[in-house]
């Protein structure tokens, strides 16, 4: 705010108690049979919720988005697990806003001796969104020689974060 400018109370209250969404995918929310190379958009149906302050999540409708309600900047982080597979050669984490591609990580390469489940590179990006009707996802993208699923065990799910970090 400038010197001058009017103080809402959404605008005390988002600053004390900001926006933020944690979310979890469950162990009955695995992902199977996903395609390698094409980009895969993470599900979180329901439980995934660890926390979601401000309702900018639904379990039901459009589970793999999350729409601030709040105008302003998100920084949002994105990891990915698949489940243990010797095949995959590689593995990419990615956001993208309102449906169009925003930002990818880089490849990781996972060994394929190590017998444990394969995180995507944690990426974080921070995004604006306008408060109404922008929304961001997250997801990955692998290369192996055979479907793939998310991982479900517990302890090593995919995660999507995102918070509200300041005003536009």
């Amino acid at each position: 705010m400038a010197a001058g400018d009017k103080a809402f109370w959404s605008d005390i209250a988002n600053a004390i108690n900001p926006p933020l969404c944690k979310l979890v995918q469950q162990i009955a929310g695995q992902q199977t049979a996903l395609v390698t190379v094409t980009d895969v958009v993470l599900t979180f149906g329901a439980g995934s919720e660890e926390i979601d302050t401000h309702n900018i999540h639904d379990t039901v409708t459009n589970n793999s988005r999350v729409t601030p309600n709040v105008a302003g900047y998100y920084r949002c982080h994105v990891r990915p697990i698949l489940a243990f597979n010797t095949t995959v050669s590689a593995i990419q984490s990615w956001v993208r806003k309102n449906g169009a591609a925003a930002e990818r990580s880089g490849n990781a390469k996972p060994s394929a001796t190590t017998g444990v489940n394969l995180a995507g590179q944690p990426f974080t990006t921070i995004l604006p969104f306008n408060g109404t009707t922008d929304y961001v996802e997250a997801g990955l993208q692998f290369t192996a020689s055979a479907n793939q699923a998310t991982n479900n065990v517990a302890g090593s799910l995919s995660t999507f974060i995102v918070e509200y970090i300041r005003p536009l």
